[in-house]
């Protein structure tokens, strides 16, 4: 069953399962493994999204220590940041040189942080957000010089280390199939309890 496949049968049987769905796959690499935090970028929502979103950042902050964090929001669309604390503060403080230079400054709180980081993004999608989702600094370097000979692309393009890109994006490979799993257990199993 493709992903695609699997979501619009979750999307039948309930829209809340639907998005929890959408979220255990594509943060599943938060979730699950080292990335600090996922963007994800909910289009064309339906007018229950913002009733049923709240009850569903509780169950993922429940479930999975999951935090969430909203860098923008119209009537048609939301842009979700999806993190672990521990790790986005912890990416925060080993970057944070790099980082002083957008802005950001040593003892700044975690509010302080996302809400620099939704300021930002209201204008566009800044560059220093990469560090944030856990890429190398030296890849995000490159990518802000707009260097164009990249080794590798994955989750990123990688322009430095290959070997460690690699095993970071097999790490989060087994993440998502975690998540797969997870999905079809916990939302298809029971649905199609329910329906036979």
């Amino acid at each position: 069953m493709t992903i695609f496949n699997l979501f619009n049968q979750t999307k039948k049987y309930d829209y809340r399962s639907y998005i929890i769905s959408r979220i255990l796959y594509h943060a599943a690499p938060t979730i699950f493994s080292s990335k600090p935090s996922t963007i994800i970028n909910f289009d064309n929502i339906d007018p229950s999204f913002c009733m049923i979103l709240p009850s569903i950042k509780a169950e993922l902050q429940k479930k999975f220590r999951l935090y969430t964090f909203e860098l923008f929001k119209n009537s048609n669309r939301c842009v979700v940041l999806f993190y672990k604390k521990d790790l986005f503060l912890n990416v925060f403080r080993e970057n944070i040189s790099f980082l002083s230079t957008f802005g950001y400054k040593h003892d700044m709180t975690l509010s302080q942080i996302l809400n620099l980081l939704k300021e930002k993004y209201t204008l566009s999608c800044p560059h220093e957000i990469g560090i944030f989702l856990g890429i190398p600094l030296e890849d995000v370097m490159a990518f802000i010089n707009d260097e164009k000979d990249f080794k590798l692309c994955g989750y990123w393009k990688v322009f430095g280390d290959v070997e460690r890109a690699k095993k970071i994006f097999n790490e989060y490979d087994r993440a998502k199939n975690l998540a797969l799993n997870y999905i079809y257990n916990e939302y298809m199993l029971h649905e199609n309890k329910l329906l036979n």
